[in-house]
């Protein structure tokens, strides 16, 4: 399997995951998805709940739709792998910024999920360096 093979399965796999994730806040809501986080937001109004339900499942779909599209599309797939660098370049970051300064999580998933987003920077920027950009390939009318 070529490069371009390998970034396009690594997007359909992100965008597949974010999907997951944007129905599971969409369906569940956000009390029962953040309580997995140790977050006990249940009890606060519904219009609060219902600002965290859209900002959750719109920015988690969006980032789906991006990774799907840079996997179906060969010219998109460098877009794609740089704003998955980026995207999760920021978590690990503030992560870091959070273990520093608030100190360690204390969920052993979080420490899991955070060396997960590290990876996942580490492979999208490895992948968006060597994989060549295919839109510069379709000619421009």
């Amino acid at each position: 399997m070529s490069l371009l093979g390998i970034s396009r399965f690594y997007l359909f796999g992100l965008g597949i995951f974010f999907l997951y994730l944007g129905a599971n806040m969409f369906i569940k809501g956000p009390v029962e998805c953040l309580l997995e986080h140790d977050l006990k937001i249940g009890g606060q109004p519904l219009s609060a709940l219902a600002e965290l339900r859209a900002y959750y499942t719109g920015t988690l779909f969006l980032c789906s739709i991006l990774f799907l599209r840079g996997g179906f599309h060969t010219h998109r797939t460098n877009d794609s792998l740089f704003f998955s660098f980026l995207l999760l370049g920021l978590f690990s970051v503030v992560r870091l910024y959070c273990h520093l300064v608030e100190g360690p999580a204390l969920l052993p998933h979080a420490e899991i999920i955070w060396s997960l987003e590290v990876l996942g920077t580490a492979v999208s920027l490895l992948l968006y360096i060597l994989v060549p950009d295919q839109s510069k390939s379709i000619k421009k009318a």
